[in-house]
C-alpha cells in the first residue's frame, strides 16, 4: 500500500517538490528495443487542478499516490516517486 506524509491516500501537496533520481538506477532498454533515457533530476509543480499536477510541461491527472505518464507507471511513496515501464525503473527522492 502505498502512502504519503505517514496517512492514506495523496494529495496534490504531496506530489509537488523537486526530486533526484538514485544514482545507481541506469537508463534501459524495454522489450521492443526503445531505450528509455531517465532525467537525473525533475520538478513537480501545481497543477490547473487539484486532481492534477505538472511535469515537464505535462498536465498529469493523478489517483491518490498514483498516476500515468504515456507508457509510464508513476508513484508516490511518501518522499520517493517512482516511474516505471516494463522493466524499466527510476526512483526520485525529493531533494
Amino acid at each position: 500500500m502505498l502512502t504519503s506524509c505517514g496517512g492514506p491516500g495523496c494529495v496534490q501537496a504531496d506530489w509537488v517538490s523537486k526530486y533526484s533520481r538514485i544514482p545507481e538506477e541506469e537508463n534501459c532498454e524495454l522489450e521492443n528495443g526503445l531505450k528509455v533515457y531517465f532525467v537525473d533530476s525533475t520538478t513537480i509543480k501545481v497543477g490547473i487542478t487539484e486532481d492534477q499536477f505538472t511535469i515537464e510541461d505535462m498536465d498529469i491527472i493523478f489517483d491518490e499516490c498514483r498516476a500515468k505518464i504515456d507508457v509510464f507507471n508513476v508513484s508516490l511513496d511518501d518522499d520517493k516517486f517512482t516511474i516505471t515501464s516494463g522493466i524499466c525503473v527510476a526512483v526520485y527522492v525529493k531533494s
